[in-house]
């Protein structure tokens, strides 16, 4: 039945060869193995993203499709290669971009069986079946029945993309071959008609050998780009071929950052109290970075950063920002010297959309944390001269900083920590160093008396990697054993909860213990 079509629209032409081009130039990273141990990942069946899919694709109206294509997208990214949310993002794809989408769908379904075949979820034979069959279900089939506008290209497409899944699903033991006869004749039904057939397009047919210069560019123009789902997917190729490239990390950055936030124009819808629909970052992503950040791992924190801002909504968390500046502080040459780039692209993103880092996602988590807001108030803040702001330094006194330090903590208990963050990053321009570092020192004491050791150590951390810059040790020892007998008590601290990394953290003590030795002998032996 399908040769038939191929037949009738292709001719001689082999319309797979344009299909493997487009997965190999699209859906790479899609396809990319979930961990080296186990490629495919673990079975979603309990996972809450995936349950929650079949809780919205189950529901008779007010269907969210832009919110199963964001779930189907994470899970088959970080979590889980399996056919049933494949067929879930064609469907959201279908819904949102016709059949160009279902085209996009097809693809990825034919790159998933032909990288990974009967290694995908669902684990048994009956249920990859089912999984594909469910391509020829009423549901779906209904769905495109009311599309209103069928492009020949896009049918020809996605024509191509069926015919090159079913040559690898029709390798499967005969009684595990989906049944997608319905899907065919729907293709049969809507290709029928007096005219014949337009020529294959430049998009899905090979051009030929002697094909010029400008007829293949015309080709590549011809695919269009259609929606911000393509401009992401360029984008998200191109980044990865700049990060291949010497010197390339910089460009792929500030290109996927200008992509996901120069189009953004307004702040993400949300209720009275800042929460969004969108979807919150996983946790085990969560602990991932932190994991990587505690063992001081720079290049492979960059690399996870970079992979986790092209994923759903993970644009707008700026705990990701806040790891890859202070990942680029510590890794050296070359990283460093593009750190104060990357802050200014995050201060301009804040400065246009006033107010963002204080919304959360739909769970509540905040798209900046307690100590991400700290990191904003210090770092990533944009001053505007004429706003008032002043740019000369502040003659503080010890009187006039006990009075700063006073006001601090009254606010952190009475109205809570980022007030408290909020009202230290009103003050004039602190530029001497030893003002700015009584300031960092004051965001990590408030950190540690509201009840927020991590957000204290994360500062003093990431001070203490400024010390040299600072030169305190030369001029003034004190303060510096200061921060380290504070760091260093805190790293006690943390070595003994239930999860914590004790290697790494007992190994950075050992180092603090060291350091407070040669700044001060007789004061070292209390710690």
């Amino acid at each position: 039945m399908l040769t038939k079509l191929l037949q009738t629209l292709f001719g001689s032409q082999n319309p797979q060869d344009a299909v493997n081009r487009r997965i190999k130039q699209h859906w790479q990273a899609w396809l990319e193995p979930i961990d080296g141990d186990s490629p495919v990942g673990v079975d979603p069946g309990y996972d809450d993203d995936f349950q929650q899919i079949k809780e919205e694709i189950a529901q008779l109206s007010g269907i969210d499709a832009a919110l199963i294509m964001s779930l189907s997208e994470g899970l088959l990214y970080e979590r889980t290669k399996d056919l049933r949310v494949a067929t879930y993002y064609a469907w959201a794809r279908l819904r949102l971009d016709g059949v160009k989408g279902l085209a996009d769908g097809l693809e990825l379904m034919a790159g998933l069986i032909a990288r990974y075949d009967t290694l995908l979820f669902p684990a048994r034979g009956e249920s990859k079946k089912a999984a594909v069959e469910w391509l020829a279900s009423g549901k779906f089939i209904d769905l495109l029945e009311n599309q209103p506008d069928l492009k020949h290209d896009d049918l020809e497409r996605a024509i191509a993309a069926l015919s090159l899944m079913m040559k690898y699903t029709q390798l499967w033991e005969e009684p595990l071959r989906p049944d997608l006869g319905a899907l065919i004749r729907f293709f049969e039904n809507r290709l029928e008609g007096p005219e014949p057939a337009p020529l294959p397009s430049p998009v899905t047919g090979s051009p030929s050998p002697s094909a010029s210069p400008t007829a293949a560019s015309g080709s590549v123009r011809q695919e269009g780009v259609g929606s911000l789902r393509d401009v992401l997917d360029q984008a998200r190729r191109m980044s990865a071929f700049l990060r291949e490239k010497p010197d390339g990390y910089l460009a792929a950055v500030r290109l996927m950052r200008s992509v996901r936030w120069d189009t953004v124009t307004a702040l993400p819808p949300h209720d009275d109290r800042y929460a969004t629909r969108l979807i919150a970052p996983r946790v085990e992503l969560k602990q991932h970075l932190n994991r990587l950040w505690l063992q001081q791992n720079w290049l492979e924190l960059l690399e996870q950063v970079e992979r986790a801002f092209s994923e759903a909504a993970n644009h707008f968390w700026f705990d990701l920002q806040r790891y890859a500046c202070d990942a680029m502080l510590n890794a050296g040459a070359p990283y460093s010297a593009w750190q104060e780039l990357c802050l200014t692209d995050v201060a301009l993103m804040l400065d246009r959309l006033r107010g963002i880092e204080r919304l959360t996602y739909s769970d509540g988590t905040p798209f900046a944390d307690g100590e991400t807001l700290a990191w904003i108030a210090t770092s990533a803040t944009m001053r505007h001269l004429d706003e008032g702001e002043a740019l000369a330094p502040v003659a503080l006194d010890s009187d006039s900083w006990n009075e700063i330090e006073q006001q601090a903590t009254e606010i952190a208990g009475r109205d809570g920590l980022e007030a408290a963050f909020s009202f230290l990053n009103t003050l004039p321009d602190l530029v001497t160093d030893r003002q700015d570092y009584l300031k960092r020192m004051l965001l990590a004491r408030l950190a540690e008396q509201s009840g927020k050791p991590d957000v204290a150590l994360r500062l003093l951390k990431a001070l203490d990697d400024r010390c040299d810059r600072y030169r305190l040790t030369d001029w003034e020892p004190d303060l510096v054993f200061e921060l380290k007998a504070k760091l260093l008590k805190l790293i006690q601290h943390k070595s003994l909860l239930k999860d914590a990394d004790r290697t790494t953290l007992n190994r950075e003590a050992e180092r603090l213990l060291a350091e407070l030795t040669v700044l001060n002998p007789a004061r070292a032996l209390t710690y």
